[in-house]
């Protein structure tokens, strides 16, 4: 009798996948994501398909869990996923949705140069999203200096 092959992929730990369940779609507590953070999980974990809790939360719109997040320790800067995005990418590739998520990095020292496995920073995955207001927000962040590269594009730079 053969014995089955013991599977080598190590289960993560249950408070991170509580965590990372709690910044999925339709939830998002923040006294929840608190008390799970209390009880052990780990802010910069992962889902099984790489992508960190920073990016979960922003993806489905729960800005109010990303200054937590980042004062208990998860890096506003790490990368994951298949493109290394940060947080802000993706916040960015979401165009007005992640105006607020986008904000709150910002304000967290979300750092605007840091570059995805595309060679693309926030501010050039904003232009690609079409967001005038996000393009706007990035590129104020940015610094002056990338005005110049807009080119055609018109700024709406009223909502600072």
């Amino acid at each position: 009798m053969k014995h089955p092959k013991p599977n080598l992929t190590p289960k993560p730990p249950v408070k991170d996948v509580q965590l990372l369940a709690e910044l999925g779609p339709g939830r998002g507590q923040i006294s929840v994501v608190q008390q799970l953070l209390d009880q052990g999980a780990d802010p910069s974990c992962c889902t099984g398909d790489g992508r960190h809790a920073l990016a979960v939360a922003v993806v489905n719109g729960h800005h109010d869990a990303l200054p937590v997040l980042v004062q208990r320790g998860a890096d506003v800067d790490q990368q994951s996923g298949p493109m290394k995005n940060t947080a802000l990418h993706d916040a960015a590739a979401l165009g007005s949705e992640g105006l607020q998520c986008a904000r709150v990095l910002l304000s967290c020292q979300a750092g605007v140069r840091r570059r995805n496995a595309g060679g693309q920073t926030a501010y050039d995955v904003a232009v690609n999203s079409g967001c005038n207001d996000m393009v706007s927000l990035l590129a104020a962040q940015t610094g002056l200096d990338l005005l110049g590269k807009l080119g055609k594009l018109k700024l709406n730079l009223d909502v600072f």
